[in-house]
């Protein structure tokens, strides 16, 4: 059963799609499943929005990109 599901989140995504579609103004920046958009982003939009990922590790150092 197909659906759209719209969100800022790639994490949720990863858990609920096998494809992913990467929206940037308005236009289709990235297509592919998830493991190829996640692993291997290549728009810079797509690695912003996975720079922004919460992380649960405290010790971790987070390199967030800044649009």
């Amino acid at each position: 059963m197909p659906f759209l599901f719209i969100t800022h989140d790639l994490s949720v995504v990863q858990h609920i799609s096998d494809r992913i579609l990467v929206m940037y103004l308005g236009k289709f920046v990235e297509i592919g499943t998830v493991e190829e958009v996640l692993y291997n982003p290549t728009h810079p939009y797509t690695k912003i929005l996975l720079s922004a990922r919460p992380t649960f590790d405290p010790t971790s150092k987070q390199n967030r990109i800044i649009l």
